[in-house]
């Protein structure tokens, strides 16, 4: 586990899978420039609260540094838009 310094999050991203299918989308639908990723946190400050090990979240596309062989991201939580917890 790596515990980062300072206000930050370390974010393993998810796999990307693409789907081929004949949808049409329209712009008013969805807003093409805006694209979202997600991944699964594996390490998070001890200034945060919020956000834990192991949670889901949703990012934008270019937030965060990639380091580790581009395989991690060291992000700030205020660039996460939302966490998917699965409830136990």
């Amino acid at each position: 586990m790596i515990t980062p310094i300072g206000y930050k999050i370390v974010v393993k991203p998810t796999e990307k899978t693409v789907i081929h299918s004949s949808i049409i989308l329209t712009t008013d639908a969805t807003d093409l420039n805006e694209k979202l990723d997600e991944g699964t946190v594996i390490g998070v400050s001890n200034y945060i609260t919020d956000i834990k090990v192991g949670d889901t979240v949703i990012y934008g596309t270019f937030s965060g540094s990639k380091f580790g062989n581009n395989s991690l991201l060291w992000m700030e939580p205020n660039d996460v838009i939302g966490i998917r917890r699965t409830t136990q």
